[in-house]
C-alpha cells in the first residue's frame, strides 16, 4: 500500500477548495489538494508541503481528520480552515483552483477524482 496526504481546505463559509487536475491520472477532474510524502517526511509535513506547492498557501498546524483506503492507497486527510480571503495561484498540477459549497459538490460529484466525493461526504457529516 502507498501513502498519500490530502488536505480539506475549508473557509469560514463552509466552502471547500478543490483543484482541477491538469495532467496525469483523472485529468480534468476536481480533487482535494495533497500528494505523496517524501522518504524522510511524516504525513502532516507532507500535507503542509503539498498544500504550499499546489496553492502557495502556507498554513500552521493541520488537524487530522481520518484515514481512508482507496485501491492501493491509504489516504491521510487533514483539515485547514482559512479565515480570510485569499488569492491563490494553481501550480502545474492544476489548471484551476475553486471554492465549492456542499450543494455545488453534490452537483459535480461525477467530476471529482478518485474517492474524493466519498471523502467529502464523510467530512460534511462529521
Amino acid at each position: 500500500m502507498s501513502l498519500v496526504s490530502r488536505v480539506v481546505v475549508a473557509n469560514t463559509e463552509g466552502k471547500i477548495l478543490l483543484g482541477r487536475r491538469a495532467s496525469g491520472v483523472e485529468t480534468g477532474k476536481w480533487s482535494l489538494l495533497g500528494g505523496k510524502p517524501n522518504k524522510s517526511e511524516n504525513l502532516h509535513d507532507a500535507a503542509q508541503r503539498e498544500l504550499f506547492e499546489e496553492t502557495g498557501l502556507a498554513v500552521g498546524r493541520l488537524h487530522f481528520l481520518f484515514e481512508s483506503e482507496f485501491g492501493n492507497w491509504i489516504g491521510h486527510y487533514f483539515l485547514a480552515i482559512i479565515t480570510s480571503p485569499l488569492n491563490l495561484t494553481p501550480d502545474v498540477e492544476h489548471d484551476e483552483l475553486r471554492w465549492f459549497g456542499k450543494g455545488e459538490i453534490e452537483k459535480i460529484k461525477d467530476q471529482l477524482a478518485f474517492d474524493h466525493y466519498l471523502i467529502l461526504q464523510r467530512y460534511f457529516t462529521k
